[in-house]
């Protein structure tokens, strides 16, 4: 159970961070924002938002960030679903733009719907504690999860081993619980090797192990 309350009081920070830390250094990102990127511009507005390799500035985060809408905007109109996720996030958290938390939900949906596992998990994420606007509803959680974990997102994969192994949305199963488990720790994810060893040892002390 502490798994669960480490993850509601994290991941949403973690959600919005990952998104920041791309593969180009601060000093890149702001030369391709500079050019009018609008998806490099969203990112240098989170690493100052979260003072991710930059001093933290919220007038530069609010900056970068509303020159991002305008480009994110025309490219989410147009289908893109990295662009929709993104102004998801903006909407939903009020970064650069008014909060709108059923904005935010319509481009969450429309990302997951054409195949985004990124939004499938964020989604799946959102229904599974309640957030955006959105009631809490675990099997509807379970199904996101599902089709992210599917597409191999490895944090999809653990929430929903974790949903299997306790019961939560789904009917309790071990052997499926563990399943996802090891997909998630085969791509490195520690948090789901700890959840597969506490499974291991649950399933030890009732008399039996999760194939």
């Amino acid at each position: 159970m502490k798994f669960f309350v480490r993850l509601f009081l994290t991941v949403v920070f973690a959600l919005l961070a990952a998104l920041a830390f791309a593969m180009q250094s601060p000093e890149e990102l702001r030369k391709a924002a500079e050019q009018g990127d609008a998806v490099a511009q969203f990112e240098l507005g989170m690493l100052y938002d979260r003072g991710l390799g930059v001093a933290a500035d919220e007038a530069l985060a609010a900056e970068w960030f509303s020159k991002a809408e305008k480009g994110l905007r025309k490219a989410a109109d147009q289908g893109n679903t990295g662009a929709q996720r993104r102004l998801a996030l903006m909407c939903g958290y009020g970064l650069g733009v008014t909060r709108d938390e059923k904005q935010a939900l319509e481009w969450f949906h429309k990302a997951a719907a054409q195949g985004d596992a990124e939004a499938q998990y964020m989604l799946g994420f959102l229904y599974y504690n309640g957030g955006v606007g959105l009631a809490r509803d675990e099997a509807v959680a379970a199904e996101w999860l599902r089709k992210a974990a599917e597409q191999g997102d490895d944090e999809a994969q653990c929430l929903l081993g974790a949903m299997y192994h306790r019961g939560i949305g789904v009917t309790r199963d071990l052997e499926e619980a563990a399943e996802w488990y090891r997909k998630a720790v085969a791509q490195g994810n520690d948090a789901a090797q700890n959840m597969l060893d506490d499974l291991i040892k649950e399933a030890i002390g009732g008399g039996g192990d999760p194939k």
